[in-house]
């Protein structure tokens, strides 16, 4: 038996400045945003025996955000104060607990159980071209409860299966997080997941995972261009597979795969009623498959593939997909005694692909960005 305890604590700030234009005939846009944040992490262990384990852990954050957007004077890189799309500044606390406890059943079963508890409180105010202030509250969610259990059974050392239960949550963000109507006119998103699935070990050279997985997400929310949307109940499914190779002492093949599917369940109050349609920007699948070869005991290289399906880009489904790519990259690592020099190659073949983006429904008001082409980099490390 045995008792540990770790405090954390933490403070980052991040600030950004962009001129922003999304179309030819758009205007451009000034945009700044200034995030400070502080925080405490704790954890304490306990190992009560040999086969149980109990962990309480409390974490608290303090964000403070300045989220700002205003239009141009002349088109050109100077700030239109009488312009104003948004100026918020607003403050976000979080504070969360939880407890999970552990045990070994036997040599071939495995369990553990817990409970994660959320709360949020915050304060918003807005500020028009004149000055003048608005203030919103935050919406009262109040306390959130996510349970939580995994279950492991290993038959022999060659197989282990494993199934999983958890809850999660998702709450509006930004500005979409206050109101000035009821705080309780909107609740939290409650993401319940459950995956089932095995590891097979035929060898000590070859590993395979096998699992499927589904989401039911009660409310969900999304934002699009700072509108906030309801989606309403949705859900997601899918098969993930993986496979690790150890051909030899230098060199290392990986692959990975997967599924989903997604489906507007029940569009709730929405009037355009998309129930039976697809999520948005969510690809039917991803792909990934590498090698890495051990050439000398200095030298290394690489080769990955990557890849994606295309997605629909708004709820109705309308106006197409967009989105997939294959795209291949390539690397070496040289050591040196002082530290090593790297060489990569990203999107070898050169291949077009892209980001794209639906301000609207109906599929009109999309905007296109490529993805890089083929492009070198070198890097240094040195190691002192």
């Amino acid at each position: 038996a045995g008792v540990g305890w770790s405090l954390k604590a933490y403070a980052q700030t991040f600030e950004r400045e962009r001129w922003v234009r999304f179309s030819e005939g758009g205007s451009l846009q000034n945009r700044f945003d200034d995030q400070e944040q502080v925080g405490l992490i704790s954890r304490l262990d306990w190992s009560i025996g040999e086969d149980w384990n109990l962990s309480w852990g409390a974490d608290l954050e303090i964000q403070d955000v300045i989220e700002q957007r205003f239009g141009t004077v002349g088109q050109t890189r100077q700030r239109d104060t009488a312009n104003v799309i948004r100026n918020f500044d607003y403050d976000l606390t979080t504070i969360g607990t939880y407890l999970k406890l552990e045990h070994d059943l036997n040599e071939y079963v495995r369990w553990n159980v817990g409970v994660r508890l959320d709360d949020l409180d915050g304060d918003f105010s807005a500020f028009d071209a004149a000055g003048v202030r608005t203030d919103r509250n935050i919406f009262d969610f109040g306390t959130i409860v996510q349970p939580k259990l995994n279950v492991f059974v290993a038959p022999n050392d060659a197989v282990t299966l494993f199934a999983n239960y958890g809850r999660s949550f998702q709450h509006p963000f930004g500005s979409s997080l206050y109101t000035t109507g009821p705080v309780g006119a909107r609740d939290v998103s409650v993401n319940d997941g459950w995956e089932v699935g095995g590891k097979w070990t035929p060898s000590d050279a070859v590993e395979l995972r096998l699992s499927y997985w589904q989401q039911d997400a009660s409310d969900e929310f999304v934002v699009v261009d700072g509108t906030p949307q309801n989606v309403g109940e949705t859900e997601r499914a899918g098969i993930d597979l993986g496979v690790n190779w150890w051909v030899s002492d230098v060199l290392y093949l990986w692959a990975n795969f997967g599924t989903v599917d997604t489906e507007i369940v029940d569009a709730g109050d929405d009037p355009d009623g998309f129930e039976g349609n697809e999520l948005r920007g969510i690809p039917d699948y991803t792909a990934s498959l590498g090698t890495t070869w051990q050439a000398t005991d200095a030298l290394s290289a690489r080769l990955h593939v990557d890849s994606q399906g295309d997605a629909f880009f708004n709820e109705a489904n309308a106006g197409g997909k967009f989105g997939d790519f294959t795209l291949v990259h390539a690397s070496a690592t040289y050591d040196f005694d002082w530290g090593a020099a790297s060489l990569q190659l990203n999107n070898l073949f050169d291949e077009f692909y892209e980001y794209a983006f639906d301000f609207g429904q109906d599929g009109t008001a999309t905007i296109h960005s490529p993805g890089d082409g083929r492009n070198v980099s070198v890097s240094l490390r040195y190691d002192f």
